[in-house]
């Protein structure tokens, strides 16, 4: 902690996003939730110890398991993967304006009736729960906020997605990206880059 305060008081004016990690055991959300307080418990030591201010950090993020630098399956990659980093915007950044990578969802869009994308801004966390007897689906991005308020429409025909929704909650911070459908469906994520891909089969055909 000397050594990091050291480098942060030797260029006082220059703001700095900082970042929170986990190793992959324990759920999710959980791990989503210790990356925020391992960046609390940091920030708080700078400032209470050394006097450096938490406003020097510009929008803290929290990204518990989904960006591991080590192998989780030995003790010391799991030791590395837990982790507070500290970087430097890129030059003319703007740090009101600034937007970390993985903390935006950019759209949603239903591409057919049987395929809805959800565009981030990077890779995130993400989860699927299914509710009321497989009539809805509801995809968790934790730490994740709607860049577009706009209600994604559904497909035209409403075979199978009846309404498409998103909704936002503050504490804690995610998007869900909500499916009432007509009837129980298989479904199936895939993810590719910064677009996760969810797609639906009607739960009495046989999945692929």
């Amino acid at each position: 902690m000397d050594r990091l305060a050291a480098q942060l008081l030797a260029m006082p004016d220059e703001p700095l996003w900082v970042s929170g990690h986990t190793d992959d055991h324990g759920p999710l959300a959980w791990n989503l939730d210790l990356s925020a307080r391992r960046i609390d418990r940091v920030l708080d030591a700078l400032e209470r110890r050394y006097g450096i201010p938490r406003s020097r950090f510009v929008k803290p993020t929290a990204y518990g398991e989904t960006r591991p630098i080590a192998d989780n399956r030995t003790e010391a990659g799991r030791a590395l993967n837990r982790r507070v980093e500290f970087m430097r915007l890129p030059p003319g950044t703007d740090p009101d304006t600034f937007v970390p990578e993985g903390s935006l969802v950019e759209g949603v869009h239903a591409l057919s009736e049987t395929t809805v994308a959800v565009f981030r801004n990077g890779r995130s966390a993400w989860e699927v729960r299914v509710e009321d007897g497989g009539r809805r689906l509801v995809l968790v991005l934790p730490g994740l906020f709607r860049l577009d308020p706009t209600p994604p429409a559904p497909p035209p025909e409403r075979r199978l997605i009846r309404r498409l929704r998103t909704e936002e909650t503050a504490t804690p911070r995610r998007t869900l990206v909500v499916l009432d459908l007509t009837q129980p469906v298989h479904y199936r994520v895939e993810e590719q880059g910064r677009v996760l891909l969810l797609h639906l089969q009607p739960s009495g055909t046989a999945t692929q």
